[in-house]
């Protein structure tokens, strides 16, 4: 049954919660719908980590519950902001008949992931071998532990950048309110599965999917960590030549992950957001400045 379990948990979350916004979209159930299952998800996830944990002790909290949340709230308080704003930002299309609203709506969810997935990879590429970019991506890297809901922990200033970045020309093909409200969505959805701390067993799909199994190792301290980039997708660090993966016999731990240069980045929610304006902010971005290439 545990086995059946870690082989199934990736399909089945991932296409059943796609699967049913999709439906839920299209019926026009509204936004409250998605909350609920957004809700749902993160029960879902929190209960399966603890059924088949990769690491028992990532369920435990490291005084970081808090904080975890307030990140949330934040980010995904602005990330539906910024879909409502879409109606007063028509203007941004370059044309309106760029985007292809005669396809099936599965297919323009499909399109926009993927437009996305490689804007986004790609920043978050620079991210990593760019010192003003680190100096706020960081924060996403200050975890001691992985688990579903700290998928979210960024810094505002970085999730701008990356907002204009990945969803910019998205904006550009004048991408539609309905399909823009499933990508944020969708978004939600994957970094739950990314850093999820279910022991989950993808098989040839970690090929293609950037699952926990795969995105593990972008949180290893140092130029270690610089691999697996993609959210959606990990095909795209095939061509960036940062693909990586290994079997382990042990699981990765606390030690393993974070920040190895500054151990004792901070913890707590507001001093993580001021981290990166601070004045003397110390060279570890030194250990970041070459990616290294490692392949399957």
């Amino acid at each position: 049954m545990k086995t059946l379990l870690q082989i199934a948990y990736f399909p089945l979350f991932f296409g059943g919660f796609i699967g049913t916004g999709i439906y839920f979209t299209q019926a026009q159930f509204g936004f409250y719908a998605i909350v609920l299952l957004m809700a749902a998800a993160i029960a879902v996830s929190f209960g399966a980590e603890r059924l088949v944990p990769y690491n028992p002790d990532w369920n435990i909290s490291k005084s970081d519950r808090l904080r975890d949340v307030i990140h949330g709230v934040v980010n995904e308080t602005v990330n539906y902001a910024g879909i409502f704003l879409l109606a007063f930002l028509p203007a941004m299309a370059l044309s309106a008949t760029l985007w292809p609203t005669h396809l099936p709506f599965g297919l323009q969810v499909l399109m926009a992931l993927v437009i996305f997935d490689i804007c986004s990879t790609l920043f978050h590429y620079l991210s990593h071998k760019n010192a003003f970019f680190w100096r706020f991506h960081a924060v996403h890297h200050a975890q001691k532990r992985l688990y579903g809901f700290n998928g979210i922990m960024k810094h505002p200033v970085f999730q701008l950048f990356d907002s204009v970045v990945a969803v910019g020309p998205l904006l550009l093909l004048g991408i539609p309110h309905d399909v823009a409200l499933m990508l944020v969505y969708s978004i939600f959805i994957q970094l739950l599965i990314q850093h999820s701390n279910v022991d989950m067993k993808t098989g040839v799909l970690r090929d293609l999917f950037a699952t926990a199994e795969v995105h593990r190792f972008h949180h290893l301290k140092g130029k270690a960590g610089d691999v697996n980039f993609g959210l959606f997708l990990s095909i795209w660090d095939k061509f960036l030549g940062t693909s990586y993966f290994e079997r382990r016999t042990t699981p990765l731990a606390d030690a393993d992950v974070g920040i190895g240069s500054e151990p004792n980045y901070p913890v707590q929610y507001l001093p993580q957001m001021l981290r990166p304006f601070q004045a003397q902010y110390p060279a570890e971005f030194a250990q970041r400045d070459v990616v290294s290439h490692r392949g399957f």
